[in-house]
């Protein structure tokens, strides 16, 4: 017996001389993401394995290394910023060996260890593929009339590719499929599902087990990759044993060394027809995601598709699951790229997250819900996406099982957790089963009452051809808590009690038009636009009062209008929204993380004005309705350069819903008053800048929103009636951003009083703009930036019409802007469209942004809506509070952009002239206080009425001529330094002003009319940032798009732009474009003749 333990031992240890460890890689900073990501594309080159990848640059990659190989990766993670990392595995055959001891013994002793023959499993530990295809032949035996044994094809090396069906064979009941073990390392996922297999059979009398029996025959393919699953149990070694592909033939290519390296195998999970090739995926066949030579290439791949697309199972199969590990993740479609959901999103979400609660409430383990592409990265050809899009099948979920990314263990998880992990997943699946129940039930039911209530799950009959389609009337409705927006904004409703929140996905322009007269008109019911109807495709979002809910449903299913209820009761909801209520302390009085009443705000910047008394004062600049003080915060620096500074306006809460904007104000305030000591960048923008910043612009409002209706959007103006279609009707408040003196009363407004967006009896009629108005006549900045939510957007004049910009909408405010966003991208990843309203939107006049930039020439005006994004999964007004500090924080870093080019451009070149005796004349945008800049750039709108014109023109230059063209409008994104204005009437040509640079010709390709109000003939698509790049190639848009996705050029030949921020020059306060050096390729510190204005 001694000489035996002594043969194992020595057995087990002499599998493998290799050595091998796994490192934990934290990147730290956008630049330590992109180093890591290079070395990932280059893994095969150098014999890396990646565990795990980062979705940014908060997420962690683990890669295994072999020990002669890691001084490369040290060297390489010193030489690239000396990125963050630890290691997790010092030995990773010695993980293998600990946790997985007894594969190597029942390889060994089959005859000893397996006693599947019997009928019963061990699901302690982890068995062979035969093992599992002996289990479930014998569960056929003993369960004849309940279990069908299938097998499905075969694989590369003749293996069959084995299964179960459970449930009887009816061609009237529905599938249920469930797959694991499509990548060979990930050995859990196939003894979960023999697991799943094990609970449907040994508790099929249970009475919930029966009924789901009774309607779906469950289809289980435990192994979908047996050859390389039991590649990964020949060896301890970690090349074996981490193996993740099938074993399809050897294919060769040259490495970056020029040596031929010849590799096996190819990854089934990008080898699907749903977007082949396209993200996440390699050409490299020694890459772990070599996604094959063409879609369904491989045998196991085929079977798979086959399967679904048969007779037997097509149009049939309701449920899909396949299993993975590790990160404890619930995925849903799509994958292949970030904000790519399926029509009926909302109904994979709501069942996934139910299933994650269930799943949780057996031993905590905590999941996270969404798509592939939002929670770890993108990846093309995933066999999911494919059920999802080709099969049509309804639920559709990838589950990335124990461990999470937290744990160190990764793939080798420990034996003793396979039953808990196979315990827990299993109750997660039964939500999904139950899903799939109701709807079959559902369509039994000829009434409402037929239905079923328990579970709350009601849902639409596509999943493809129509977005959110719920078409069983009344009861049919969707009860999710998680996304919540607007109400009714009638005193008598303010407590919301039943109230629910409609979200609509127009896919017709009869839908739209319909849906744009109820904005309009909304009587006979009592409906609360959030997001008003804009054209298809652009997700809607109204509150319905409780009596008019049953009516208005039927009415917009009766026109075939695709909805579904996001919220179903709204006062629950706003309950919710502050989350750290119950532990907030009165006394501790204003927090920067929650939102606060206007009384704690006025008194945080009561205290900070006694704190920082030569940094900040106090301006009361007005009162409102109800006597509450308009209080502006004046922040500076404590040093004055020059004797006098320029000055930026930042104002919040001109919509007394919009909570997350006052938070954002004050945040922004916190960070300058902070900064100022601890941040040379700060400190250098306030010695410059005077920041006036004006938290709750509509105090009134606010503080009714807080006490009596969270849903109020106007400020509280005495109540004005209006004859209505039945009676006449009394309402208060005007909306303050439908006030302003800028094409007061023309479009995106109403003359109902009742109406959200009122613009009140004239322009500049309430106190609360009036204020504003003349406090900015006599303190005029260089800048006005007004906080709004939702949708992130950076929004650009001019929004009271389509295609209307500035003249310095091309040459200024869209490039400061595009950079500004990007600035705010790289904290979070936070994404936001960059345009006019109007073009983003919906049209709107008298806007306070509008106003700034037309009439009082400010030369940066823009309005800001915040977080969250307009989806399908946002919170919409009711933000978390969790949120607001990111929110602040990604929003300060681009108030920081704006600001330094305010320095830039008025600053600069005053201290250049004081340091000269040369006159400086700068030419665009202008400067109209302090140093004598004069405005030659922007005329006044000749369409404007004489009595709202307060501002004389400024002296212009000659009128450029203009030149009429048929060209068909279109609209082509391209680089600097070369562009073209294309016009459908009229072309406009202004001179470029002369600098002592060499002059760079700029054009610009971009559909565009003349607009009446000015000679700038400038039209350009909106865009997001980051851009999309995942094509890699150049896009073209029109006009009628809403984002236009830009091409990243490759450094492959000079002159190559120095696209980041810093790279950018300045002349005479001209924002220009640098070029890298063709020898050094590194950016010019100066201006001089390698650089072009900027277009």
């Amino acid at each position: 017996m001694t000489s035996l333990l002594i043969f194992l031992c020595f057995s087990i240890v002499s599998l493998s001389t290799q050595s091998f460890s796994v490192y934990r890689l934290m990147p730290k900073s956008l630049t330590d993401f992109q180093a890591i990501q290079k070395l990932y594309k280059n893994a095969t080159d150098h014999d890396l394995n990646f565990w795990k990848t980062g979705k940014d640059k908060h997420g962690f990659w683990d890669v295994m290394v072999e020990r002669k190989n890691e001084n490369f990766l040290m060297d390489y993670l010193q030489n690239n910023g000396n990125i963050s990392h630890i290691r997790t595995i010092d030995d990773v055959e010695k993980l293998i060996s600990k946790h997985e001891n007894n594969q190597t013994l029942s390889k060994m002793f089959p005859r000893l260890w397996d006693d599947s023959s019997s009928g019963h499993y061990d699901f302690h530990t982890y068995g062979s593929y035969q093992r599992m295809t002996d289990w479930m032949k014998q569960l056929v035996v003993k369960y004849p009339k309940m279990v069908q044994y299938i097998s499905i094809g075969k694989t590369t090396e003749g293996r069959n590719i084995d299964g179960v069906e459970i449930g009887g064979d009816s061609r009237t009941k529905k599938i249920f499929w469930i797959d694991g073990g499509i990548h060979a390392r990930e050995w859990a996922a196939p003894h979960t599902a023999l697991f799943f297999i094990h609970q449907l059979t040994s508790r099929a009398n249970e009475p919930g087990i029966k009924k789901l029996l009774e309607e779906i025959t469950f289809v289980v393919v435990p192994c979908l990759n047996p050859d390389g699953y039991e590649f990964t149990r020949s060896s301890t070694n970690p090349h074996v044993r981490l193996w993740r592909k099938n074993r399809s033939k050897m294919q060769c290519r040259k490495d970056i060394w020029g040596r031929n390296r010849c590799c096996r195998g190819v990854d089934l999970n990008r080898n699907f027809d749903f977007h082949f090739r396209e993200s996440g995926t390699s050409d490299d066949p020694c890459s772990e995601i070599y996604q094959g030579p063409a879609p369904f290439s491989e045998p196991e791949a085929k079977a798979v598709r086959d399967a679904l697309l048969s007779q037997r199972y097509r149009g049939r199969t309701d449920a899909y699951i396949t299993l993975h590990t590790y990160s404890q993740i619930w995925i849903h479609p799509y994958g292949h790229k970030k904000d790519a959901y399926p029509g009926d999103i909302k109904d994979l979400y709501e069942v996934g997250k139910k299933a994650a609660q269930a799943l949780k409430r057996v031993y905590g383990t905590k999941y996270v819900v969404g798509s592939g592409a939002d929670t770890l990265y993108p990846a093309s050809g995933g066999s999911e996406d494919w059920a999802k899009h080709e099969a049509k099948v309804k639920f559709v979920y990838l589950l990335e099982l124990r461990p999470d990314e937290k744990n160190w263990d990764g793939f080798i998880l420990d034996e003793k957790e396979l039953i808990p992990t196979a315990r827990e997943t299993w109750e997660g699946v039964r939500v999904v089963a139950e899903a799939v129940l109701d709807r079959i039930v559902a369509a039994k039911a000829t009434t409402p009452k037929e239905a079923p209530k328990a579970r709350g799950f009601r849902f639409g009959d596509g999943t493809e051809g129509s977005c959110f389609d719920v078409r069983h009337a009344f009861f049919g409705l969707l009860y999710f808590i998680r996304t919540v927006e607007g109400i009714h904004n009638t005193e008598e409703n303010s407590a919301f009690h039943n109230f629910k929140l409609i979200r609509i996905n127009p896919e017709t322009e009869n839908s739209v038009k319909y849906l744009r007269s109820l904005y309009e008109d909304p009587s006979p019911y009592e409906l609360d636009f959030w997001q008003p109807p804009t054209h298809i495709g652009a997700i809607v979002d109204l509150t319905v009062a409780p009596s008019d809910a049953p009516q208005f449903v039927k009415d917009l299913e009766s026109k075939n209008i695709n909805y579904i209820v996001a919220v179903n009761d709204l006062s629950k909801a706003i309950e919710n929204e502050r989350g750290s209520d119950a532990f907030y302390n009165p006394v501790a009085g204003f927090a920067y993380d929650k939102y606060n009443s206007l009384d704690e705000i006025h008194s945080e910047m009561k205290r900070l004005k006694k704190e920082y008394p030569k940094m900040i004062t106090l301006i009361d600049i007005g009162q409102s309705h109800e006597n509450r003080t308009l209080l502006v915060m004046k922040i500076t620096g404590k040093r004055n350069p020059l004797g006098s500074k320029i000055s930026m306006w930042i104002d919040g809460g001109i919509h007394a819903r919009e909570w997350i904007s006052p938070a954002t104000a004050m945040y922004i305030a916190h960070e300058l008053i902070l900064g100022y000591d601890n941040d040379a960048t700060v400190a250098k923008l306030m010695d410059h800048i005077d920041f006036y910043i004006l938290p709750v612009m509509n105090p009134d409002g606010y503080e009714y929103s807080r006490e009596k209706n969270r849903m109020w959007r106007k400020n509280r103006s005495p109540a004005k009636c209006h004859r209505s279609t039945f009676s006449t009707v009394c309402c208060a408040g005007v909306d303050l951003n439908r006030n302003f003196d800028w094409f007061w009363a023309s479009t995106g407004s109403s003359s109902d009083p009742c109406h959200d967006t009122y613009h009140g009896s004239s322009a500049f009629s309430e106190p609360e703009s009036q204020a504003v108005r003349d406090f900015l006549e006599q303190h005029t900045p260089e800048a006005f930036i007004s906080l709004h939510s939702y949708s992130q957007m950076w929004l650009i004049p001019y929004g009271h019409r389509k295609q209307s910009y500035p003249q310095d909408y091309h040459t200024g405010l869209r490039p400061l802007a595009l950079r500004a966003t990007k600035a705010l991208y790289e904290l979070y990843g936070t994404k936001y469209q960059v345009g006019t309203g109007a073009d983003l939107m919906y049209e709107a006049s008298g806007g306070s942004h509008d106003w700034a930039k037309g009439q009082l020439k400010v030369p940066y005006a823009y309005l800001i809506e915040l977080r969250p994004k307009n989806t399908m999964m946002g919170h919409g007004f009711l933000l978390p509070e969790r949120e607001i500090v990111p929110t602040g924080l990604e929003t300060f870093e681009s108030i920081k952009v704006v600001a330094d080019e305010l320095v830039a451009q008025f600053v600069e070149p005053v201290i250049r002239a004081k340091m000269s005796t040369t006159t400086v004349k700068p030419s665009i945008p202008p400067y109209r206080r302090g140093y004598s800049i004069i405005d030659t750039t922007t005329t006044e709108p000749e369409d404007v009425p004489a009595t709202r014109k307060k501002f004389p023109a400024p002296t212009t230059s000659e009128a450029p001529t203009t030149t009429t063209t048929t060209e068909a409008p279109t609209t082509t994104t391209t680089e600097p330094p070369t562009t073209t204005l294309t016009t459908t009437t009229t072309t406009t040509t202004t001179e470029v002003p002369t600098t002592t640079t060499s002059e760079a010709t700029t054009t610009s390709e971009s559909t565009s009319t003349m607009d009446s109000d000015f000679n700038a003939t400038v039209v350009l698509p909106t865009e997001t940032y980051p851009p999309d790049v995942s094509s890699g190639g150049s896009t073209t848009t029109t006009t009628s798009e809403l984002t236009s996705e830009v091409a990243v050029e490759e450094e492959t030949s000079p002159p190559v732009k120095c696209m980041d921020y810093g790279d950018y020059c300045r002349l005479w306060g001209v924002l220009q474009l640098c070029y890298r050096d063709q020898v050094s390729k590194l950016c010019p510190k100066t201006c001089d003749s390698r650089c072009a204005f900027a277009s």
